[in-house]
């Protein structure tokens, strides 16, 4: 059985016909008007589509399934925030171990909130010249710098425009804290740094 047919058999809508309903399981698969129309059978893929999606028992149908799925699947608006909030406010500490460095030996061993924030591993294995295996993993994690401007406009504080033009200036200087004198290499960053903005 299709994936089509699968979801048809949730599109429980009475005031549908079977074509509507054909078409609002195939709009869940792939989110696009034209092309669920054209598979429910619609000669004029395009214009059927504009017409069904307002249809506002059409407009229902696709609301209640995609509510089953969230409570099928507990996506709920909290869990999805935390997901958000681990990836935007993670710590790169937490994948090192007491000493400062970072060893992957076991991904359960790493704090839950940083799991979660993996977008793809990597693992390789080497092969010394004595004929010892090693394993080596390396972790993608998923963009802080979108998470964190998703969160932003999600709480408001960052407009859709505002996202567009902003340009984000970060300092190094910004970043850590330093002693009330800074040393020779912290000398230069602030002398670059303020040469820069001069320059602006």
């Amino acid at each position: 059985m299709s994936t089509t047919q699968l979801t048809t058999c949730d599109v429980d809508e009475p005031q549908l016909n079977d074509r509507q309903r054909r078409f609002v399981a195939e709009y869940l698969v792939s989110l696009n008007g034209a092309d669920a129309a054209r598979r429910a059978g619609y000669a004029h893929a395009k214009v059927a589509a504009a017409r069904l999606l307002k249809n506002p028992q059409v407009a229902a149908a696709i609301g209640n399934v995609r509510r089953n799925d969230l409570e099928r699947l507990e996506l709920t608006r909290e869990r999805i925030l935390q997901e958000l909030a681990c990836i935007a406010l993670r710590d790169v500490a937490d994948l090192c171990d007491e000493d400062g460095i970072i060893r992957i030996n076991d991904l359960r061993q790493l704090p839950e909130r940083v799991r979660r924030c993996v977008d793809s591993i990597k693992c390789k294995q080497h092969t010394d010249a004595d004929g010892n295996i090693s394993q080596s993993i390396e972790l993608k994690l998923a963009p802080k710098n979108a998470a964190v401007e998703l969160a932003m406009k999600h709480f408001g504080l960052l407009s859709d425009k505002q996202a567009a033009n902003a340009v984000p200036i970060v300092r190094l200087s910004d970043l850590c804290p330093r002693p009330s004198k800074p040393n020779p290499v912290e000398q230069r960053i602030l002398a670059v740094e303020q040469l820069a903005t001069d320059q602006e």
